[in-house]
């Protein structure tokens, strides 16, 4: 089975957090496929990605650019790998049946939002019946983030 690890964004963001855990993608020479609830989202995380950093730049497309499962980084709110991807990242409630095809999987959740903490437990419960190696990521006031087990 895969690993998977929960962020549970109690200071930052996804937005703080996403772009971040893709550099280090990135560095260890991995692709990220990023899971997104609706297109809504996968176009919001687009334009976002090119943006937020002028400094640091994440090669990445979506469904809509010709040629863009040949990037590192993929977006998309479909069940697809078109990249072949080996780290899965979810975000805003995004789900995914079939997390054993990836290396690893992060799941970001807002610690503000109580639905959003329900439901990542419900997964936590449901991943662990399923024999998945999981982490819990807690994110501490200074937005260190700790490992628990």
């Amino acid at each position: 089975m895969s690993e998977v690890r929960f962020y549970h964004l109690t200071v930052s963001t996804a937005k703080d957090t996403l772009p971040k855990l893709l550099e280090k993608t990135l560095e260890r020479e991995r692709r990220a496929l990023v899971k997104l609830p609706d297109e809504d989202d996968v176009d919001f995380w687009n334009e976002y990605l090119w943006a937020y950093n002028a400094e640091r730049f994440l090669p990445h497309g979506t469904i809509k650019e010709p040629g863009s499962d040949e990037h590192p980084i993929f977006l998309t709110h479909l069940d697809e790998n078109p990249n072949g991807a080996d780290y899965l990242f979810l975000i805003n409630g995004a789900d995914r049946v079939d997390l054993g095809i990836f290396d690893m999987t992060a799941l970001l959740f807002d610690g503000n939002d109580q639905n959003a903490v329900n439901s990542a437990r419900s997964k936590w419960m449901a991943l662990r019946e399923e024999s998945h190696q999981l982490t819990y990521w807690e994110q501490a006031n200074s937005g260190n983030w700790k490992k628990k087990t």
